[in-house]
């Protein structure tokens, strides 16, 4: 019903009751009229509005005072035995209407919220169980649009504005009737934030000024922090996907060199044979040839155990042993690969016995593969240092070197596989396999290994050991010997 209507009707209905009641005047008393009308005003107010309730309260104040208040038809403000009655009715009618206006007000702003926390809700739930980000985002730009009145909103991924990528869009055609705002209204710009870093943002043109006062900033931020979940929900998607295709091409890798590692043990047991037979003939190329073979056997050993290893198969033997022994093992397999570089051991067995449980063979690997790495990277001449101790509950050796060490920038790379420093020259040998082996399988007996720069030049690695923590104590025959 339009507004118009409402008060020519409440207005007439106002005037029916008193021509009614205009008979009556002289045998009703004044309260019969008022209390009616009071009725009448305020259910009028809450169909029409505050304005409607104060319109006909001061109708009604004049109706009592000329017709129902003597001298009859003469309107003063001066019959001081229906004054008070007169200013009781006013005043009762105009604060009935504004409180009834208020709680008007009041529950329709309540219902408004309801209605907003439904639909973030409703939102929310979208952004976590959506299967599609891009329709999430839409609902999301609808809802902004709904809200502000507005025509167009669209969700852009990026910082630059050169390098925004529109991710959602939506565009609300205009009511008919309806006035064009686009071109008064400046467009609304929400910034996207994650962590609080900027992936995106949110621009709504075209907005409702009316529509935009009466929105809270808290509902307009809700939607923008919704957008912003959706934006990073979809970068993670994308990186969670990428993370998926390496995982997948890594997966693919080690399966090829696992299969090209295996395959070429055959070809090369061959040729290591027929090197040493013409060794044996005093071929004098074949000693060459079978020492190269035996480089290429223990980068394709180191293949296949990389490959085990990534792949959770690796068989450790893990038994009770000496870091003594481990030293002693190690310095005589690199013997003839040292010459005459001097290696210098020391073992500390203060804090107590260097024992610990761990593969032998895979730990002397591990140190074999540092003092290799340390005379490959020192001058010709360069003394190795070895150190064993005990540190708590781990057992440590330490290889140092006094080569170039680790520049700054490869700190962070030295233990993935292949990787061969851009400072390095190639022909040290090798192809970036020992660090990432040699660390694999102390980690996989519990130990680890990590690199320090030296102080005075060169690289200490250091590689440790669990621990054993079991006492020995010498056992005695209690028997006395046998006499004669």
């Amino acid at each position: 019903m339009k507004r118009s209507r409402i008060w020519l009707l409440s207005t007439a209905v106002v005037l029916i009751f008193v021509a009614i009641m205009v008979p009556y005047r002289e045998t009703v008393d004044e309260v019969h009229v008022v209390l009616p009308m009071l009725l009448m005003i305020l259910l009028a107010s809450s169909i029409g509005g505050e304005r409607l309730g104060f319109f006909l309260a001061a109708v009604g104040f004049v109706a009592i005072d000329i017709i129902f208040q003597r001298p009859f038809g003469t309107f003063s403000l001066r019959k001081p035995h229906d004054l008070t009655v007169l200013v009781s009715f006013f005043v009762t009618a105009a604060i009935s209407t504004r409180l009834l206006s208020r709680a008007q007000f009041q529950a329709a702003e309540a219902r408004r919220r309801s209605a907003e926390l439904q639909r973030m809700a409703e939102l929310g739930a979208d952004m976590l169980s959506a299967t599609s980000t891009t329709a999430a985002l839409e609902r999301v730009a609808l809802a902004m649009c709904d809200i502000l009145g507005a025509r167009r909103c669209r969700v852009t991924r990026g910082t630059a504005a050169d390098a925004q990528d529109v991710v959602a869009e939506v565009t609300v055609a205009a009511a008919t009737g309806a006035v064009d705002v686009t071109e008064t209204t400046a467009p609304l710009r929400f910034p996207l934030q994650a962590d609080g870093e900027l992936i995106g943002e949110m621009q709504v043109e075209g907005v409702d000024p009316a529509a935009l006062g009466r929105t809270r900033a808290s509902t307009l931020q809700a939607l923008a922090q919704y957008a912003a979940l959706g934006l990073d929900r979809m970068q993670l998607a994308a990186h969670a996907a990428y993370a998926d295709s390496l995982r997948e091409a890594d997966r693919m890798k080690d399966m090829v060199l696992a299969s090209v590692s295996h395959d070429l043990r055959t070809p090369l047991t061959t040729i290591k044979l027929l090197a040493a037979s013409l060794a044996r003939g005093g071929e004098g190329a074949a000693m060459q040839i079978e020492e190269e073979a035996d480089r290429l056997s223990r980068m394709v050993g180191d293949l296949l155990d990389l490959s085990r290893a990534r792949a959770g198969e690796l068989t450790l033997a893990m038994d009770v042993n000496t870091l003594e022994d481990l030293v002693g093992a190690a310095t005589r397999q690199m013997a003839p690969m040292l010459g005459d570089r001097r290696v210098t051991r020391r073992v500390v067995d203060d804090e107590g016995p260097l024992v610990g449980r761990f593969d032998f063979v895979a730990s002397l690997r591990v140190v074999v593969n540092l003092m290799e790495n340390a005379a490959k990277y020192s001058g010709p001449v360069a003394p190795i240092d070895l150190v064993a101790r005990r540190e708590g509950g781990e057992l440590v050796i330490e290889v140092l070197d006094r080569g170039p060490g680790v520049a700054e920038d490869d700190l962070g790379r030295i233990f993935i596989p292949f990787f061969r420093s851009e400072a390095v020259l190639y022909d040290v040998g090798g192809a970036g396999l020992g660090l990432p082996m040699a660390k694999m399988l102390a980690e996989a007996q519990g130990g680890g290994l990590r690199y320090t720069p030296r102080p005075d030049g060169g690289s200490i690695f250091t590689f440790t050991l669990p621990a054993h923590h079991a006492t020995f104590e010498p056992g005695f025959d209690d028997q006395a010997p046998d006499s004669d």
